[in-house]
């Protein structure tokens, strides 16, 4: 090994610094024009749109988590409901999120002895795609 190959890990090193710096206010920027762009799409009442060669598309999402003070309600009603699979010491909140959009996908509600123990949030944010 000589100092070429320590110059040249040093070149990488700092070029992956640069980037990670570069690539974090990107993502930044990002989030913050991501909330005007949900206004706008809000306001056009439109859920996508073609700009040049990409399609800028509105994405939903339903999460759900066990309300503070909850825990054992909320056990108590996923058993009731036949979904005590997903009950261990703890509800997983990713599979309880899936339980809550299988209600929502299904056009149903979330039945008020699970409701009552759950929070749940509706998310919207946007992709790209290009073509």
């Amino acid at each position: 090994m000589d100092l070429d190959t320590v110059r040249d890990w040093i070149d990488a090193y700092v070029g992956i610094k640069t980037d990670e710096a570069s690539l974090k206010l990107r993502k930044k920027k990002r989030d913050e024009l991501e909330q005007q762009v949900l206004l706008f799409f809000e306001q056009e009442g439109i859920t996508s749109i073609r700009v040049g060669d990409h399609t800028v598309s509105l994405r939903r999402d339903v999460r759900a988590s066990v309300k503070a003070g909850c825990q054992e309600a909320a056990c108590d009603a996923l058993r009731i409901l036949d979904r005590a699979d997903v009950v261990k010491e703890t509800v997983h909140a990713g599979t309880l999120s899936s339980i809550v959009r299988e209600y929502d996908e299904a056009d149903e509600e979330v039945p008020a002895l699970l409701a009552d123990q759950i929070n749940v949030a509706e998310m919207f944010s946007v992709r790209a795609t290009k073509r």
